[in-house]
């Protein structure tokens, strides 16, 4: 999806949906939440701002939809279930900004933050992935480490007698 057209009846956006952009610099995806949106009838077009925690910006913070996406489509990955999951999802994510929650990749990024918007508990598909592959990386390479350094069997000899 495109950034939202003034002119369609209605915001293809809507509030406490997670939206997804791929950064092709930076080879990862960067999760945020629709925090707020207003029409700009001036301007002919949709203010939408998204809340997101941002390496970049340093913690979770507010940026124009524009800045969120940098040149780049979208996807709404989900949207709130009902109007009180709605009212959840917004007032976690105020809480956030509003006490700077700063950003770490292990356990304070993108991802986090909005999955525990979603569902009060911070996860991040692509860390859980990443530490599952490391850890059967680390398997793999045991085995065939424990397996070279086995002793070999040793022959079994015939006696003559």
């Amino acid at each position: 999806m495109h950034l939202p057209n003034p002119k369609s009846p209605a915001c293809p956006v809507a509030l406490g949906q997670e939206l997804e952009v791929f950064y092709p610099d930076l080879g990862v995806p960067h999760w945020g939440i629709v925090y707020q949106i207003g029409a700009n009838p001036l301007e002919g077009k949709w203010d939408v701002l998204v809340l997101h925690n941002s390496k970049r910006r340093g913690g979770v913070n507010l940026s124009a939809i524009e800045q969120f996406a940098s040149g780049n489509g979208f996807s709404i990955r989900r949207s709130p279930e009902s109007p009180q999951h709605r009212a959840i999802i917004l007032e976690r994510a105020t809480l956030a900004l509003s006490v700077g929650v700063p950003y770490f990749a292990l356990y304070e990024n993108c991802q986090h933050f909005t999955t525990w918007c979603y569902t009060g508990k911070p996860e991040s598909p692509t860390i859980q992935l990443s530490v599952v592959a490391l850890i059967g990386g680390a398997m793999l390479f045991g085995n065939l480490m424990g397996d070279s350094n086995k002793p070999k069997p040793r022959k079994k000899h015939r006696s003559r007698y």
